[in-house]
């Protein structure tokens, strides 16, 4: 991943920034995914073994200009950010299938020598272009020293062409799973809010935005979603900012609401629909607080508290209706704490925590909660920054991911290591 910036100040409160970031991922993987046999009637623990094998390169390119400029109207002052956001995104990923049916296991008493013929042959290849086109605008407005109003609104062109080609065990194409497909969606998105700040001490908004999910975004765009228009989701919070000790501490509280009034889901009639039928919402609460205990150590720690409600399940579920959304906590929270050893190395650590999470939306299968430590330690000057992240310091095991049949341990104890350069 390479990053470039430039900005350019003109004077006069009018200042030009522009960003370009390339991205490019190599991936080829072949795991062992243990799933628990769905034929096993008897519960003896029947375990089925799958080898979902695929390598691939997804690359992008993103460029976003912004202009800055500061101007009166009268007696009210205006900061006005416009801007550009071009964004190309390429996606070229074969998977792979055994020649023959891997031996299966059960629980309790692992069988992990049994040999398999580790033969496999091309079973598909997709590639997936998509392309967005994005003008923005936001105006600050000062209407008095107290009061501030927000205004805001985003216009994106989103095209997505997806091609899938399918493959018999003995290389010829299989014509049921060949297929092309392409979308493009023009959707608008609006921001408003309100700022009240009595002193400098303290600050209350109020804010209200909109966004939206098209049916190709990261790289899923299929038969069913092809003809589907974008889910609809907007934002309602209000907040809270409290600057203490002369600047050394703030706080920050808010108060969310998060809602989805057309989700895709499945046509129980007709598996190869999708209708944007289903609604849920989440409300929620979020605390943060940061502080410098001394010139050189600081701290910072936060907590969200989240209740999410399905309030219109898929067609055919409604069993669902009324319980929560998979994969989203009723808690999470992180403390983070650094110390400057020096003028130019710093020191830190800290730790995350996750709540339990349901795996389904029937809410009987769940993932048990999990905290993990990390750590880093940082070298910085004038020039250029070198940074070594420690993540899960305990190898601690953990699942981040859930399906029918089996669950996905998080990442375990890794190094991040970040080179920076300024001139």
């Amino acid at each position: 991943m390479v990053t470039a910036k430039v900005t350019h100040d003109f004077g006069n409160g009018t200042e030009l920034s522009n960003q370009l970031r390339y991205n490019r991922f190599w991936r080829d993987v072949s795991p062992t995914a243990p799933r628990l046999a769905s034929s096993d009637t008897s519960a003896t623990g029947l375990m089925r073994r799958s080898k979902p094998m695929r390598d691939g390169v997804d690359q992008s390119v993103n460029n976003q200009t912004d202009l800055t400029t500061r101007f009166a109207t009268g007696d009210i002052r205006h900061t006005l950010l416009t801007g550009l956001e071009l964004t190309y995104e390429l996606s070229d990923t074969s998977r792979y299938a055994l020649l023959n049916t891997l031996p299966t296991t059960t629980i309790g008493n692992p069988v992990s020598s049994t040999a398999y013929n580790a033969a496999r042959y091309r079973s598909s290849n997709t590639k997936f272009q998509a392309s967005d086109i994005a003008l923005y605008g936001m105006d600050t407005i000062e209407l008095t020293r107290q009061w501030k109003a927000v205004l805001g609104a985003r216009f994106d062109r989103f095209e997505g062409d997806y091609n899938v080609r399918g493959f018999n065990s003995n290389g010829s194409v299989n014509s049921s799973n060949t297929y092309d497909l392409s979308r493009t969606d023009n959707v608008w998105s609006w921001r408003s809010g309100l700022i009240w700040q009595p002193d400098m001490a303290q600050s209350y908004y109020f804010s209200y935005g909109t966004s939206f999910n098209p049916s190709g975004e990261t790289y899923s765009l299929d038969k069913a979603t092809a003809k589907v228009d974008p889910e609809k989701n907007r934002n309602i919070e209000l907040g809270a900012k409290w600057d203490l000790l002369d600047g050394d501490a703030s706080l920050r509280a808010a108060l969310f609401r998060i809602e989805k009034t057309n989700e895709r889901n499945t046509d129980p009639d007709d598996t190869t629909l999708v209708t944007l039928s289903g609604k849920r919402h989440t409300n929620g609460i979020e605390l943060e607080g940061s502080g410098r205990l001394t010139e050189r150590w600081e701290i910072f720690a936060g907590v969200t508290f989240m209740d999410s409600k399905i309030d219109k399940a898929a067609p055919g579920l409604n069993s669902t209706t009324g319980k929560m959304p998979r994969y989203t906590p009723r808690a999470t929270g992180n403390i983070w704490t650094t110390y400057k050893l020096t003028d130019q190395i710093t020191g830190g650590i800290g730790a995350t925590y996750v709540g339990k999470r349901y795996a389904n939306e029937t809410n009987t299968l769940y993932l048990p909660s999990y905290t993990v430590a990390n750590a880093m330690l940082s070298y910085e000057t004038k020039h250029y920054r070198l940074q070594l992240n420690l993540n899960n310091l305990g190898n601690k095991t953990y699942y981040d991911g859930a399906y029918t049949g089996h669950a996905t341990v998080g990442t375990p104890r890794e190094a991040q290591l970040t080179i920076g350069l300024k001139y």
